[in-house]
């Protein structure tokens, strides 16, 4: 081998060295830039990389799950969590050792509460009560001013009168009917002359149709007067209902009750429809609350004894009763409203029970169920004696 020969190999060997270490080059910085898209992030110096923890042969089907498992996001501790509907329930009715449900929470509301509405419209003539005072049935607790209705009042009745003079007046049937007495007796005397030849049969058919026409005449004064009677009939019937507008000015009460608020005054126009004053009774009161679906079914809980306690100033007072209602729907996804007719007591000259007092109640598990007991017939209030209030 000459000197050129080995100097030629050499140089040959030196280039596929060098395309050699080339490509690993370039394969080596090709993988740190795939692991450089895939999120990897070069080493810094004196900064320890984040440990890394490879799956074990034993827990290998583990660790690809929880590798492709969505990253656990940070959640606060449960005190800085709002209740669930579920807590919320348990703290409105919660279940006593003994059995009962506690229920910390109720509402009252009147059972009778009525808004009396202006039945014709016009200005307020007057207000005969006052706010906080105590009325009986059928009092007159206000008037609309009813001038127009009254001149009305006084037409129908003259219009009345008019009908009914004419109703009563049988002039024209006893004028019809001697009108036919004398044509019948024409009549009759021309056909005895007639058979003795000193009538011609043209004046008894003469005669004869002068009786047809009174007696016509005696059918129309009858029909005229069956018409008269008629309309003093619709006379009559305008007349009352004249009475019923004017009666419908006045603002009267049909139950006993307390006067709650007035909304109109003295002089203010009203139209139909529009809340005059607003009445309730107070000897009866109705005790809401909602129930914990989980702490009793809303099958079991018609009918159960309940004890409703109310917190004064001067200490607790208990009022007896029993769930008279059940709703149909729940208020929320786990609780139902309950109401509870409760007799109302005094102390002093104010009532116990009020509006949106908050009181408390117990529903006694343990007890049997009280059955409902229905009246024979359905008073109302106005039947009612004043010294039930």
């Amino acid at each position: 081998m000459t000197a050129i020969q080995i100097v030629f190999g050499s140089s040959f060997i030196k280039r596929a060295i060098g395309a050699v270490a080339a490509a690993a080059v370039c394969f080596v910085m090709s993988n740190v830039m795939a692991q450089s898209d895939n999120g990897f992030v070069p080493r810094k110096k004196n900064v320890l990389p984040a440990p890394t923890y490879s799956a074990s042969p034993l827990n290998s089907a583990s660790a690809l799950n929880s590798a492709s498992a969505p990253p656990v996001k940070y959640r606060p501790s449960s005190q800085s969590q709002p209740p669930s509907a579920k807590v919320r329930s348990s703290q409105n009715s919660k279940s006593r050792n003994d059995g009962d449900v506690a229920v910390p929470y109720c509402s009252i509301e009147f059972i009778d509460d009525i808004r009396l509405p202006a039945l014709e419209a016009g200005a307020v003539q007057a207000i005969n009560v006052e706010e906080g005072q105590y009325i009986t049935a059928n009092t007159i607790v206000g008037q609309i001013d009813d001038a127009i209705p009254q001149l009305e009042l006084e037409r129908a009745k003259l219009r009345y009168s008019i009908a009914y003079e004419a109703a009563r007046d049988s002039t024209s049937i006893l004028a019809a009917q001697k009108e036919y007495d004398l044509a019948r007796t024409r009549y009759n005397k021309n056909v005895r002359l007639q058979k003795r030849g000193s009538r011609s049969e043209s004046e008894v058919k003469e005669s004869l149709f002068q009786k047809e026409i009174a007696q016509l005449k005696t059918v129309k004064a009858s029909n005229d007067r069956e018409m008269s009677l008629g309309e003093a009939k619709v006379e009559l019937a305008a007349l009352e209902a004249v009475k019923q507008r004017i009666a419908r000015h006045t603002l009267r009460s049909e139950y006993n009750a307390y006067v709650v608020q007035i909304f109109k005054k003295q002089q203010e126009y009203v139209n139909v429809g529009d809340d005059v004053m607003r009445l309730a009774r107070m000897d009866r009161m109705w005790v809401q609350a909602s129930v914990n679906a989980q702490e009793l079914n809303a099958a079991d809980a018609e009918n159960r004894p309940v004890t409703v306690t109310l917190r004064t100033a001067s200490g607790e007072q208990e009022f007896k009763g029993k769930i008279d209602q059940v709703s149909l729907e729940n208020v929320s996804a786990e609780e139902y409203q309950v109401k509870i007719k409760v007799q109302n007591r005094r102390q002093g000259n104010a009532w116990l029970l009020r509006p949106f007092s908050q009181v408390s109640m117990v529903i006694h598990m343990d007890r049997p169920i009280v059955k409902d007991v229905k009246a024979g017939s359905t008073n109302k209030q106005a039947q009612l004696p004043s010294g039930s209030f």
